[in-house]
């Protein structure tokens, strides 16, 4: 099996989270657990940079994930970026940041100017969770808009590289027109600030997904105001496109390794990184899903290049959907209401970069 020398990180410092979101996939277990001490997490980032670099493999991006990476000190994750960045400068890659994808409540102005002083804001972005319009935000995340976004909009004013990252479910689709307002006012700002590096959106996946003909509505819903470009399903690079094929690593703290932060759970992990080599967890990792169930009827589907049957994890476990893709009905509606337009699919993703 050929190997790539480069792998895509995320991290996950420790279990524990301040924040209890309704939709989120951690087990309580890990989000009230002790934190670790932060200079243990520096000498474990040490420890997994020093295996991975004696292995002949090189880090290509790195983002904090896991349950709430922002609860380690500014002061230190300062030092950490500037660890990784060591090893980037080393090896010889270039223009990537250290990531941190947090819910924003501890990232104040604060936060970010003391982690400046240890590291230029150039070394580094901040992907914020917020979840649009505040009504769903607050219902879904703890009543916490107010302060998460201030936290965002400050950062964005003091030219700090920051992201957007918003999860649409079943409460979305109650406010669609505000849903509208607040994610236009925020691509109007991308004319302004070439600090706002990104604005996603995502599917939530499990008891607060969108049913079939809400994924319908969303899709239409995309089509009049041209959003598609926003979502992940049409944006390329995302590895859930790639199906049973997708590849990211998560490693944790505890020397854990995981498929990704979906798969950050009590029964996730599938090796240890303190024990096992690089080369071996990379190939376990490959063969992960390689068996997952895909629906028959997805290799029948025109489309079924686009997110070939989609996140093995995310994907439907059951009933008439069982083996295809949570974005599925999405898609299929996109391309029927594009195809009535005239607009082929293959000038529809060209459009979109995705070929």
């Amino acid at each position: 099996m050929n190997i790539c020398k480069n792998i895509n990180i995320y991290y996950a410092p420790f279990k524990t989270c301040n924040l209890f979101c309704k939709y989120c996939y951690l087990p309580e277990s890990f989000k009230r657990s002790r934190k670790k001490d932060d200079k243990e997490i520096i000498e474990n980032i040490e420890t997994l940079i020093k295996k991975i670099e004696q292995e002949g493999f090189r880090i290509n991006s790195f983002t904090f994930h896991g349950s709430e990476p922002s609860l380690i000190l500014p002061a230190y994750f300062g030092k950490i970026i500037n660890i990784i960045k060591k090893h980037w400068e080393k090896n010889k890659i270039k223009n990537q940041k250290v990531c941190m994808q947090t819910n924003g409540l501890n990232t104040d102005i604060k936060y970010l100017k003391e982690i400046e002083t240890l590291s230029s804001k150039e070394n580094f972005n901040i992907s914020i969770s917020i979840d649009f319009p505040p009504q769903v935000h607050d219902y879904y995340r703890n009543n916490s808009f107010e302060k998460v976004y201030k936290n965002y909009k400050d950062a964005l004013n003091n030219n700090f590289n920051i992201s957007i990252l918003t999860v649409v479910n079943k409460k979305t689709i109650e406010y669609l027109n505000d849903f509208y307002y607040y994610i236009h006012q925020e691509l109007d700002k991308k004319k302004y600030y070439s600090n706002l590096k990104k604005i996603k959106i995502k599917f939530a996946s499990g008891k607060e997904s969108l049913d079939n003909s809400m994924m319908e509505e969303f899709a239409i819903f995309l089509d009049k105001y041209n959003l598609f470009h926003i979502t992940q399903i049409f944006t390329p690079g995302y590895c859930f496109q790639n199906g049973n094929d997708c590849f990211w690593l998560e490693f944790d703290s505890d020397g854990y390794c995981y498929s990704c932060n979906k798969t950050f759970t009590e029964n996730g992990n599938f090796a240890n990184w303190y024990n096992e080599s690089i080369s071996d967890i990379i190939i376990k990792r490959k063969n992960l899903f390689k068996n997952y169930y895909e629906s028959k009827e997805c290799y029948k589907c025109p489309y079924q290049f686009i997110c070939n049957s989609g996140c093995p994890v995310d994907r439907y476990k059951e009933g008439d959907m069982k083996g295809k893709s949570l974005e599925c009905v999405l898609v299929k509606k996109t391309f029927e209401m594009q195809e009535k337009k005239g607009v082929s699919p293959f000038k529809f993703l060209k459009k979109y970069r995705f070929i």
